[in-house]
C-alpha cells in the first residue's frame, strides 16, 4: 500500500555504468586536477547512498502512514460505537444525543417529492 513510490536515478544509474567503463580504461586516466576516476567513483557512491537513505525515509513514512490509517479506522469504529451506546442510554431524540454529536429525529429532514412539473406528461395519461 506504498502511496509515495521509491525513486530510481537515471542520472545515477548513467554515472554508474561511466564509472564502470573509465575504471576498465588501460592505463589508468590522468585526467589531472582534481577530476580522477576515484573521485567520480566516490561522487558517485555518494550519490547512491543519499538516494538509498531517501528511499528508507519513503519507506518508513509509507509505514507510519498505514499505522496511521489502522488507528483511524479504529477510532471511527468506536467513535460510531459511543455514538450508538450514547443512542441506546439516552434515546435518538435527546439532547445529550445532539450534544454527543447525532442528529436527533426531529432534525432531520423528510426527503419531499419532486411535483411534476406543468409541462412533463404523467405516465398512464390520456
Amino acid at each position: 500500500m506504498a502511496r509515495i513510490s521509491k525513486t530510481r536515478s537515471v542520472t545515477l544509474d548513467n554515472a554508474e555504468k561511466r564509472a564502470a567503463a573509465l575504471a576498465a580504461i588501460e592505463p589508468p586516466l590522468k585526467l589531472g586536477g582534481a577530476i580522477s576516476v576515484a573521485g567520480f567513483q566516490k561522487r558517485v557512491a555518494d550519490a547512491r547512498a543519499q538516494l538509498s537513505a531517501y528511499n528508507g525515509l519513503l519507506a518508513e513514512a509509507d509505514r507510519i502512514r498505514v499505522e496511521f490509517l489502522v488507528a483511524e479506522r479504529a477510532l471511527a469504529l468506536h467513535h460510531t460505537r459511543m455514538l450508538a451506546a450514547v443512542a441506546g442510554h439516552y434515546g435518538k431524540d435527546s439532547s445529550v444525543y445532539a450534544a454527543a454529536g447525532g442528529t436527533t429525529l426531529q432534525a432531520r429532514k423528510r426527503p419531499k417529492r419532486k411535483a411534476a412539473s406543468s409541462g412533463e406528461k404523467l405516465p398512464n395519461a390520456a
